[in-house]
């Protein structure tokens, strides 16, 4: 019988071999990375939903929603509108009408503002539950006429969650890098401190990269291009994060002049505010532009109700431009009910884009 004679495996052989062993490894471990992030998620929302406190959100929330926010939020746009027209009709303000449009127009804003805290706790979001917390301190505290500007912390932080989400579908090769998740997941908290240092990190990428591009297209191109690039339909998350930082300093500066007594200080802060209001405004409504380069979705959940929000938003901004500097007229009541309409869908935009990527991650 013939002996069986066994060929030597090349150098080349042996290393195909390896690199095929090494890379069937990595996309093991890989998996397993993967199906192990979706069952850890997976095991967190099936133990908050059976919480007890959950369970206490979700009706309040499912409530709220259903009966008590829609008559609040009406209420306030109907009586806002009838103030407005009472005064401009008569030539002066009617206190009762006054009276009325005060109650419902803080009572709205602390119901929202309740219901956009209890989503954002739900949530483990740090930065729209603080925002939504000086909404609620706002309505108890502010009087209606300052009650608009009195809310520059809680919007610059409430429109900062919209950025987030944006950075995270733009971004999937970073978050993958950095956190070694998806765009979805990396917007599933895992407690407030998760959800911070994920904004911090949003917010750092997105300020270092703008600077540096429209920096480089100023000195390339010049200011026209610049502004240009800036304002481009690519750019939702900067004009966001760029409204957020205009808000806060119009804040502060209005504040100044209100404290210290000096009228068109005060002005010029409140007037600031409600530019950058636009500006966000502007941002929201480039949401829809934005794509993850992987999957080649947009922000689809949620974008129709961003959209109406940055519009009535806008429309509240221009009225209470004109209370600023036509005061007495009413004008800031008319501004109130929109306001509050626009903050109700701005909640709505977050809780289905919260939603879809629920639904996204029960079909894993």
């Amino acid at each position: 019988m013939a002996a069986t004679m066994t060929q030597p495996i090349s150098s080349a052989t042996a290393a195909t071999l390896q690199n095929g062993k090494t890379t069937t490894v990595s996309q093991d471990k890989e998996q397993f990375s993967q199906e192990k992030d979706t069952t850890e998620s997976k095991q967190r929302i099936h133990s908050k939903n059976n919480s007890t406190f959950f369970k206490g959100v979700t009706a309040t929330k499912s409530f709220t929603s259903r009966w008590i926010s829609p008559i609040v939020t009406w209420g306030c746009l109907v009586s806002g509108l009838a103030t407005f027209g009472l005064t401009n009709i008569k030539g002066e303000e009617n206190e009762t009408a006054n009276i009325v449009s005060t109650a419902l127009s803080k009572t709205s804003l602390f119901v929202n503002g309740g219901y956009g805290l209890l989503q954002n706790m739900e949530e483990n979001n740090t930065i729209g539950t603080v925002g939504y917390l000086g909404d609620l301190a706002t309505s108890i505290k502010s009087d209606a006429k300052n009650i608009y500007f009195f809310r520059f912390l809680g919007t610059a932080l409430d429109q900062a969650v919209a950025m987030v989400e944006d950075f995270s579908i733009k971004n999937p090769d970073l978050i993958e890098k950095n956190y070694n998740e998806s765009s979805d997941k990396f917007l599933d908290y895992k407690s407030y401190g998760d959800s911070l240092g994920k904004a911090c990190f949003a917010t750092e990428h997105v300020f270092k990269h703008t600077v540096e591009e429209i920096t480089n297209t100023f000195k390339n191109e010049g200011c026209i291009a610049a502004i240009k690039d800036y304002f481009d339909k690519s750019r939702a998350d900067a004009n966001i994060l760029g409204s957020s930082i205009g808000v806060l300093i119009s804040g502060i500066v209005g504040s100044i002049g209100m404290a210290t007594g000096q009228e068109l200080i005060e002005k010029i802060g409140k007037t600031g505010r409600d530019i950058e209001g636009f500006h966000c405004d502007y941002g929201v409504f480039l949401k829809k532009y934005s794509i993850n380069p992987k999957t080649g979705k947009s922000t689809a959940e949620g974008c129709n109700d961003y959209g109406l929000s940055g519009a009535l938003y806008a429309l509240a901004g221009i009225l209470d431009i004109f209370s600023i500097w036509i005061p007495d007229r009413g004008f800031h009541f008319a501004s109130l009910g929109f306001d509050r309409f626009a903050s109700r869908l701005m909640v709505s935009a977050q809780e289905k884009g919260t939603n879809g990527r629920a639904n996204s991650e029960s079909k894993d």
